[in-house]
């Protein structure tokens, strides 16, 4: 449990940094928050005591900020897409970081950052440590079941994305009839979904897990109501999660969503 009463909150894309934020005020705690222009939602700054809005890239100001604030634990909350690294955006301290990590996958990179934020007294700290309401449960969380064809392909899915995930290409995988249509990789589980929809149409049966050596301090495995429209468009049916290591934002209306479209969704 965070025991700091001020906290910083690195607030990226979507709506997880305002489900952070509301479960660290329940907490009664001080939120100094980062956004980013055009990617983090513009309604943070009604869930947080103070926020400075910077470019993504910027990493000297960030760090400079923190300080400022006396901030000691900080959260990253929110998709940042680390395919800014092909952008001529980035600060000197950012592109030192780059110049001295093995590769640029999304773990070297942030594993990176905290690094450079610990030089500075700065610790990142796991959100999911004050999430366990909003993980995914053991079992159907819906009032449809998978169908035996559909737990086959559930199975089959959980076994590769494991596999996958512990080389950092992504965390998802789409499955139909035990084969592989689509693997996430930097566009993110929505448009691995819509990919996997165009290339083979319905029913396709999406799994979700945590990486085998997971670094909750960032990169935890988030789904939302966001997925569920995309699910529907592409007409899947059935979504397996990593129970209690996947965060469901906005839990309850994405199950009431699932079950109104008809949409299947396991804790596995």
């Amino acid at each position: 449990m965070i025991l700091e009463k001020k906290i910083g909150l690195i607030a990226g894309k979507g709506r997880f940094p305002l489900l952070v934020s509301t479960e660290l005020k329940k907490l009664g705690r001080e939120i100094v928050a980062v956004g980013f222009i055009d990617i983090t939602d513009k309604k943070i700054k009604n869930y947080v005591d103070r926020i400075k809005w910077l470019k993504l890239g910027l990493l000297k100001p960030i760090i400079e900020y923190f300080k400022e604030n006396d901030i000691k634990k900080i959260i990253v909350a929110g998709l940042i897409k680390h395919t800014y690294i092909f952008d001529d955006i980035l600060d000197d301290l950012a592109k030192k970081i780059f110049a001295r990590i093995k590769d640029n996958r999304a773990d070297s990179i942030l594993n990176g950052i905290a690094e450079e934020f610990l030089k500075e007294n700065i610790e990142l700290f796991p959100a999911i440590d004050i999430l366990k309401n909003h993980v995914a449960d053991k079992g159907v969380m819906t009032k449809n079941f998978p169908n035996e064809k559909q737990l086959i392909d559930i199975e089959f899915g959980y076994d590769i994305a494991k596999h996958i995930a512990q080389f950092d290409i992504g965390q998802t995988v789409v499955i139909k009839n035990k084969s592989i249509i689509a693997v996430e990789a930097m566009e993110g589980t929505d448009k691995c979904i819509l990919r996997a929809g165009k290339l083979v149409g319905p029913n396709t049966v999406i799994v979700k897990v945590s990486k085998p050596q997971q670094d909750w301090r960032f990169d935890v495995p988030v789904v939302g109501l966001h997925t569920i429209e995309v699910m529907k468009k592409v007409y899947s049916k059935v979504i397996a999660l990593e129970s209690q290591k996947t965060i469901i934002v906005d839990k309850k209306m994405v199950i009431e969503k699932a079950n109104k479209y008809g949409i299947i969704i396991v804790g596995i």
